[in-house]
């Protein structure tokens, strides 16, 4: 069922959540619990609050510092333990950058990139999860990278059933 204004209550302006995580030694595996800031205590109206992503912008610092190497990030609703899993469908967003094509002059990447989840509608992913894990992986970089995540997002409540439904498909 698409969700309609009236289906819904958002905040009118939404807010901008900075994420920053960096590789505890040279080219490892690196995640980390982020926190969503909804709140879980009931309002009046006894609605669900659920974080509404709305864009995200990506910067990798360092990118340049090898002439072939991989930096591969993922965003996701669930823990992540190993190698990033592309097979997980929890997955919000995944990116995959390799450096010989930028050396090369084959890619012009320049280490930032940006995702709009909103719809024509104004409406953007909804995240019924208490966190998000970021993941970062490098290979062949001689350094310890660092991922920079600007994620703007509204809070808003949406129905029982619907609430019900967006926990039970990412987690």
């Amino acid at each position: 069922m698409p969700r309609t204004r009236s289906s819904y209550q958002a905040d009118k302006y939404p807010q901008e959540l900075s994420i920053s995580i960096t590789q505890s030694t040279v080219d490892c595996f690196e995640v980390a619990e982020i926190p969503l800031p909804i709140p879980r205590f009931g309002s009046s109206a006894s609605r669900p609050y659920v974080f509404e992503l709305i864009r995200a912008h990506i910067t990798i610092v360092g990118l340049h510092q090898a002439n072939v190497s991989i930096y591969e990030y993922n965003v996701s609703t669930t823990p992540q333990v190993g190698a990033i899993n592309l097979n997980d469908v929890r997955r919000i967003f995944h990116g995959y950058i390799d450096t010989a094509f930028v050396t090369s002059g084959h890619s012009t990447f320049d280490g930032t990139r940006d995702i709009d989840f909103g719809s024509h509608d104004g409406h953007g992913l909804l995240i019924g999860t208490d966190s998000i894990w970021v993941a970062l992986e490098t290979v062949d970089t001689g350094a310890q990278n660092s991922l920079h995540l600007d994620l703007e997002y509204r809070i808003i409540t949406v129905s029982a059933a619907e609430y019900i439904g967006i926990i039970q498909s990412q987690q």
